[in-house]
């Protein structure tokens, strides 16, 4: 006799913004201390490619020595509104093959928002540690979320970490280092860069006279030299809408450049031997 299936379901009404409680989703540090079922039960993430068609893998490790890995795809991405991922656990584990569906939905209220976790698809009679994502959503604690590892990040690495959450549905989005810093590649192309300097965007030449009109805003220099079509901001005046609005900005700019592949690298003219 198959099992019927089962749904785990929760609602929370959080003081946080969308925006904020998108990136408890998106960062994989702050995953770690919170998506899991209770507090006894570490979460370690053994992979996180945070992007529609993107992998991740958690290992959750239960008090007594025990260990139930789960993997899934990222199916959908809405920035700090929607998220839809799979959820399978892996062998030995008694419960693999065990396969289900996560639909993250944020709804603004107010100053907050609303959090509303569905798991379906589940067998009835699996238990609790075996669903945790909206296990973890009954204890979850913004405030918690924050706390901890997150009081010892620099504003660099939470300002990076803001704008990779913003950025995660927005395209082929990968991350190299430059500048000093992190910076964010839009199929290619840089869109963003964050280091001590600020945040640096590339608006454009034509968009460049009226970003530096904005606050916080001024003109990217390189050795005496002003460099056209970016801007640093102020990472001080940049609140979660008004990170959004910049990165909406640069990704549209960067959206109509010709996409650009990694070039593979000439061989070197040795000796011959």
């Amino acid at each position: 006799m198959s099992p019927e299936a089962a749904v785990a379901e929760i609602r929370r009404r959080l003081s946080a913004t969308p925006e904020r409680v998108f990136r408890a989703f998106a960062d994989p540090e702050l995953v770690s201390r919170w998506l899991t079922p209770s507090p006894e039960i570490e979460l370690r993430v053994l992979a996180f490619d945070f992007r529609v068609g993107g992998a991740y893998r958690f290992a959750y490790h239960i008090p007594g020595g025990s260990v139930m890995v789960v993997n899934g795809i990222y199916r959908s991405i809405e920035p700090s509104s929607k998220i839809v991922f799979s959820w399978n656990i892996e062998p030995p584990d008694e419960h693999a093959g065990l396969r289900s569906e996560v639909v993250v939905v944020i709804t603004p209220d107010g100053e907050g928002c609303e959090l509303h976790i569905h798991h379906g698809n589940s067998a009835s009679w699996a238990p609790p540690n075996a669903m945790p994502v909206a296990g973890g959503a009954l204890w979850i604690s913004l405030s918690w979320c924050w706390a901890g590892r997150s009081n010892r990040m620099t504003p660099e690495e939470r300002l990076a970490a803001d704008v990779r959450a913003h950025l995660s549905a927005t395209g082929e989005i990968s991350e190299v280092r430059m500048f000093g810093g992190t910076g964010f590649m839009l199929n290619g192309n840089m869109v963003a860069a964050v280091s001590r300097r600020g945040l640096l965007l590339r608006v454009g030449k034509d968009r460049q006279g009226h970003a530096l009109a904005r606050p916080g805003a001024r003109p990217m220099e390189m050795q005496g030299r002003r460099m056209e079509g970016y801007v640093y901001v102020d990472p001080r005046e940049l609140d979660d809408r008004a990170l959004k609005a910049w990165l909406d900005e640069a990704s549209s700019y960067v959206r109509t450049l010709p996409p650009k592949t990694a070039k593979a690298k000439s061989p070197g003219k040795g000796k011959r031997a």
